[in-house]
């Protein structure tokens, strides 16, 4: 059983800038917003392809010449370093843009699907037409990636976009509605500022289609708002993402992207941080003291390291210290922490089920480390929880790959790293149950802000098969044609095939004639 933690230390970190401050949308403004938008949408304006194209183009366009400012203030909200900045938030957000503007074509044209031998002649599409007006309700902890990123979707797709950015972010909400009024459409893209109250009104109008990223209990909130319109939604919530090491894991280099995932992506403030690592008893103290050896390696000076952000607000910061007052915790290294100034050492702790820290996603600097006796013990653990948003599997055994990817379930998984599943914009990226429905990325973006609207074209004449009276003869025949599969391939792929199959025979009996 773990001793009681030492008394952390507290230190005086680099000094942090006045947050300016927020104010509400009012009610009133608020209602003219949604006047207009749905004025807009009716218009038709943002379903033509040309508006679309030039909105993308100006989002990154705003990406590149905006930089400055939006690095300014990341570096207020949260203390990120350039890599948070240029090479998370400003990249994704310009690389999803750039994305479905390269592919707008193929994504917005009729996918032509297969048609059932009963219903030729006829031809089969999908097509994708815009929700409409959606409400995009944004995070502080990514506040420009997890707002562009859906915003890219959102306009090629064709909508009408209201967002609400966090209250938290001051510094770079501000500044994102700034540019985007600068950049882009003021007429079709709209932003609601404040705290819940400006939320509550919001979520009194019908959207159609309603985007949130966050945490569970705001989540319940908006899907409640949401189900008196029927609204449709896609939640992106979050979870205690496990990270499993095995004894075949390459230690050194399981730990440096462990070390990476948790501390360099913003501290711990990610939905799909590792929030603990379950391993067995005889490697517990050799990927302990590897994560205190990488961690000095990758944060020497920590308070005063800029490659130590900041957590958001000091309220956040002494929730996620007082996890650190807790007998069934010891600290193994880090535990500094000066909450005045927003701060908190990268931590590693030995830790049981029971500690403060493994009740809720700890959404900060501390790594708990858990022995479990096997792979199956490490999978009960996961199973008897909330399912995951994210999960890190580090092993060099393909059967324990391939069995804890089996026997357990989370938003996504990354094996032998963190994070980079989120990275690939052609994996959809999402959680299942009580870390979110639903999910975007890339062209499973697009699709989650559109409406997939199935259309049967048909043509030529019926067969008598169709209509009554149903004699016992057609019932025998139209069950026969039941039974018949054709290619999954497009009618007119089908029709064209046996065109040339046709052709053949014709051929073939003129030459023996």
């Amino acid at each position: 059983v773990p001793t009681a933690a030492p008394p952390v230390q507290r230190c005086q970190p680099r000094p942090q800038t006045v947050m300016a401050t927020i104010t509400n949308t009012s009610t009133k403004e608020i209602d003219a917003i949604m006047a207009t938008a749905r004025k807009t949408f009716s218009s038709g304006v943002t379903r033509e392809l040309a508006w679309r194209r030039n909105q993308l183009k100006a989002l990154i366009r705003m990406l590149d010449e905006g930089a400055p400012e939006l690095r300014t203030a990341l570096n207020k909200d949260l203390g990120v370093n350039a890599f948070f900045t240029d090479c998370i938030e400003l990249h994704m957000s310009s690389h999803e843009a750039k994305l479905a503007l390269q592919h707008l074509d193929e994504w917005t044209a009729p996918r032509s699907v297969s048609t059932p031998l009963l219903n030729l002649p006829a031809s089969s599409s999908i097509v994708a037409e815009p929700h409409g007006v959606v409400l995009i309700i944004t995070p502080w902890n990514y506040p420009v990636s997890l707002m562009l990123a859906p915003l890219a979707a959102a306009i090629a797709a064709g909508n009408v976009v209201v967002i609400k950015p966090s209250e938290l972010s001051v510094a770079t909400s501000l500044e994102l509605e700034r540019l985007c009024k600068k950049y882009l459409d003021p007429s079709a893209i709209f932003f609601v500022q404040g705290d819940k109250d400006p939320t509550t009104a919001l979520l009194k109008h019908k959207f159609d289609f309603i985007m949130y990223t966050g945490n569970g209990r705001v989540a319940r909130i908006i899907y409640a708002a949401a189900a008196v319109h029927l609204t449709p939604v896609l939640l992106e919530l979050g979870g205690k993402s496990p990270a499993i090491i095995d004894s075949s894991a390459d230690l050194p280099t399981v730990v440096k992207r462990i070390v990476w995932g948790k501390y360099s992506m913003n501290m711990g403030q990610t939905c799909i941080t590792p929030d603990y690592i379950l391993t067995t008893p005889d490697m517990e103290s050799r990927v302990i003291a590897e994560l205190v050896t990488t961690i000095k390696a990758f944060f020497p000076s920590p308070d005063t390291n800029k490659d130590v952000s900041r957590m958001i607000s000091v309220a956040h910061a002494q929730r996620v210290a007082a996890m650190l007052d807790d007998p069934e915790v010891t600290v193994e290294h880090g535990g500094q922490h000066d909450t005045a100034n927003r701060y908190i050492a990268p931590t590693v702790v030995r830790a049981t089920p029971k500690a403060k820290c493994m009740q809720s996603e700890i959404f900060g600097p501390i790594l708990p480390v858990l022995t479990v006796p096997t792979i199956q013990a490490a999978i009960d653990f996961i199973n008897q929880n909330d399912k995951p948003l994210a999960m890190y599997i580090f092993s060099s055994n393909k059967a324990n790959q391939d069995q804890i990817i089996s026997q357990t379930s989370a938003g996504g998984v990354t094996i032998n790293d963190t994070i980079m599943h989120a990275a690939n914009p052609c994996l959809p990226f999402g959680g299942v149950g009580e870390s979110g429905i639903g999910s975007y990325h890339g062209k499973f973006g697009f699709d989650a802000f559109s409406h997939l609207k199935p259309v049967l074209k048909k043509f030529g004449t019926d067969p008598s098969l169709r209509f009554p009276p149903y004699t016992d003869n057609k019932i025998t025949w139209l069950k026969r044609l039941n039974n018949i599969d054709l290619p999954n391939v497009p009618f007119q792929t089908l029709l064209t095939v046996l065109l040339a199959i046709a052709c053949v025979i014709l051929a073939i009996l003129l030459i023996v004639d």
